[in-house]
């Protein structure tokens, strides 16, 4: 057997790949790899009558000129008689292995005695089989392999391919180390992409170019620049950096964590998450120290992605802000990094010329509607005649508004702000270029808002969402800003990112979300806030007559989203055979979280059980959601957190008898009950069902839904509520 090389000069220098066959035939046309020359490649194959060895070089495929011959080689080596009579033994074993196996003895043994063979597979990354009789060989005698990774001609090309541009990635890192800080961003994503490939062959993240790369890339505090998918995180760089170094895992725990808690490939415990947590706050203030300003931000945005995951807070049963929000902070509002995003430096934004005052001197008032939906028209409703009122779709017109989730170039901006290196009104970053066609984009975002906001005298935010957070951050001097918190605000990182000392008012929505408000927002000169109620004048005419039987039918709108927990209805339907449920909106779209992807197929799966499928009656998206709520006696507010929950208010007000869960995140923050009456409020599933027993009597429960519809109309009536959003919007402006 005789062996060729690659560019054997740089042979020290390289990773190594080992092709071995039996059989010149079974060596490919064309090099399965690509034409950079950063891998030393070796083939070994066995002789045939008539063929000379052949290997691999740049110019492709040539002859055996150049083949250097190996020192003890099963062919064309001379062997001592000595040497023979101690191997003797051993050839013997081979060859018993080797038939009980069903193959070639000489060819085991060919293998097995070819010390340079072994040396050459000994320190390669990958040993390449391209025929089958090599491959039923190295099974036989799995040591043949000496640990290296053994693959066959099926993967074989594309691993090589990977590994050579593994390798020149790696060699980028090393140049770009000794450059500028972010020039190694780009190098890090190529890294990062290659090994993702390796997916499929787990056991190469053992091998000596993974202790390379760990080496490199533990010279950079962050590992991981923005946009690398946390799927190749979870699968790949995690696995890689564990088997090399376990200590420098820490700085891929939270987007690991994050990673799985989407994929539900595991469930990471509290134990683990608050650990990543840590770790990512820790690694963005050491880099912070040493003036590392973007992989500080890398690593507190991964802090803050896992800390306020949705799926830990708003998707299910639960979350830790409604327990010890302090406590469960702390990481974050500890972190130097974050004391930077939260507040510290300028306030606010630039003065902008004067505008024109309205003709007829009302306050001009500018309503951002939000990300999440366009729930502001009770607002633009209330004030009526009172002010000049516009809601133009910002989040439509500017990218940065429509952010579901902070991402790392929103903190790369938001930190610049807070350092005053930005100059909104000329939208310029000062002596320190914009880098990325996104943080431009952000910037030319900032400036439109600001003008925006710089013609208005009030500027109103439906939700504490995007556009809330970087109203706070470039609000014009004299220009009044008020917020409006629906329950999933409290869950989300947008919250903790405001500039609270711009902002002049605070709506929520009902006293448990309110406690959590205040607790959340303690010490960051926020407003003390105050309680709103929807303005909705139309309630009156949501009345239907209906008929008694209706009694034993329960009605649940907006039952497609996890908060609204159709579980618990479905349970409360088992409980009474008499009882039907119709299921009003749309169903479950594409959940992005494992946890409830999972839960949703339970559903589903629970709502087509032959003795439920009968008595659902899914109808879906509805424009006439009155005409549809006279088929129910009964209106189901089931959900674990609701600001108001407006299709049960609207249920009662048709006519039908509210049943209300108390809502469990909140519960012990005054609940539903701080927000309806007592009669109308279950703790459990038991209190509800005895509810819906009682109310099977038809006497009752119209005694019940004439008096639920009172309350309705009197709790929610409209200029009460308008007055108030009026006082709250506008303050002492105009007056």
């Amino acid at each position: 057997m005789t062996a060729g090389s690659q560019g054997a000069g740089r042979a020290a220098e390289r990773p190594r790949v080992v092709l071995l066959t039996r059989w010149f035939d079974a060596v490919p046309s064309e090099r399965p790899w690509t034409g950079a020359d950063t891998l030393e490649v070796v083939l070994w194959a066995g002789e045939a009558p008539g063929r000379r060895t052949r290997w691999w070089a740049r110019g492709g495929l040539v002859g055996g000129a150049g083949a250097r011959p190996q020192s003890g080689t099963a062919s064309g080596a001379s062997t001592a008689r000595g040497a023979l009579l101690r191997t003797a033994g051993a050839r013997a074993k081979s060859s018993v292995a080797a038939r009980r196996r069903g193959v070639d003895p000489g060819w085991l043994w060919a293998l097995k005695s070819d010390r340079a063979l072994a040396g050459d597979v000994r320190g390669s990354e990958l040993l390449l089989v391209l025929d089958a009789e090599t491959g039923a060989a190295l099974q036989a005698a799995p040591d043949l392999a000496r640990g290296v990774p053994v693959l066959g001609a099926d993967l074989g090309p594309a691993v090589l391919a990977t590994l050579e541009h593994w390798e020149q990635a790696v060699s980028d890192l090393e140049a770009a180390l000794g450059a500028d800080a972010d020039d190694v961003f780009p190098v890090l994503e190529t890294l990062a992409e290659t090994v993702g490939t390796m997916v499929a062959v787990p056991e190469l993240l053992s091998r000596d170019l993974v202790a390379r790369t760990e080496v490199v890339t533990r010279k950079v505090p962050t590992l991981l620049p923005a946009g690398i998918s946390a799927a190749v995180v979870e699968t790949v760089l995690v696995p890689l950096v564990n088997r090399a170094a376990p200590q420098v895992a820490d700085l891929f725990a939270s987007p690991a964590a994050s990673a799985a808690l989407v994929s539900g490939s595991r469930v990471p415990d509290e134990a683990e998450l608050e650990h990543a947590v840590r770790a990512s706050f820790r690694a963005a203030d050491e880099a912070a120290d040493i003036g590392a300003r973007h992989r500080a931000v890398a690593r507190a945005h991964d802090g803050l992605s896992l800390l306020l995951h949705r799926s830990r807070h708003a998707a299910l049963d639960g979350s830790p802000i409604a327990g010890d929000a302090a406590s469960f902070l702390e990481p974050f509002t500890t972190s130097r990094v974050a004391g930077v995003l939260r507040g510290a430096g300028p306030v606010g934004g630039p003065a902008a010329a004067e505008s024109e005052p309205t003709s007829d001197g009302r306050p001009r008032v500018l309503i951002l509607p939000g990300s999440y939906g366009a729930f502001h028209q009770d607002m633009v409703d209330s004030l009526g005649s009172t002010a000049e009122v516009s809601a133009p779709d910002l989040p439509r017109q500017v990218q940065l508004l429509r952010q579901r989730r902070p991402s790392p170039d929103d903190l790369e901006l938001l930190t610049g702000l807070r350092r005053g290196h930005i100059d909104i009104a000329e939208g310029l970053w000062r002596n320190d270029p914009v880098r990325t066609r996104r943080l431009r984009t952000g910037l030319r975002g900032l400036q439109t808002l600001w003008q925006l906001m710089s013609a208005a005298d009030v500027v109103v935010s439906d939700w504490v969402d995007a556009g809330a957070m970087w109203a706070s951050q470039v609000r014009p001097p004299g220009v009044r800003l008020v917020l409006r918190a629906h329950s999933l605000d409290l869950l989300d990182p947008w919250l903790h990112l405001v500039d609270w000392r711009t902002v002049d008012e605070v709506m929520v929505s009902n006293d448990g979300m309110m406690s959590i408000y205040r607790e959340l927002t303690a010490g960051t000169g926020a407003p003390e806030g105050m309680t709103v109620r929807p303005h909705r004048p139309d309630l009156p005419d949501w009345h239907r007559p209906r008929d008694p039987s209706t009694r034993f039918t329960i009605g649940m709108v907006g039952w497609g989203r996890a908060p609204k927990d159709p579980a618990w209805a479905l349970d409360l339907l088992e409980r009474d055979e008499r009882r039907r449920l119709v299921l009003i909106g749309a169903p479950p779209g594409v959940e992005p979280y494992a946890a409830t992807r999972t839960y949703f197929e339970q559903v589903l799966a629970r709502m087509e059980q032959p003795h439920l499928r009968e008595r659902i009656t899914v109808v879906g998206p509805t424009s006439d959601v009155a005409g549809e709520l006279a088929q129910v006696g009964i209106i189901l507010s089931s959900s674990i957190r609701e600001g108001w929950h407006l299709g049960l208010i609207e249920g009662a007000a048709s006519g039908a008898v509210p049943v209300v869960r108390d809502w469990p995140l909140v519960a012990r923050r005054g609940g539903a009950r701080s927000l309806f009456p007592a009669e109308w409020v279950v703790a459990d599933l038991d209190e509800a069902d005895a509810r819906l027993t009682a109310l099977a009597d038809p006497e009752h429960w119209q005694a019940a839904a004439d008096r639920a519809r009172r309350e309705v109309l009197e709790l929610f009536a409209a200029e009460p509520a308008a007055q108030t959003y009026r006082d709250a919007i506008l303050g002492t402006v105009g007056r």
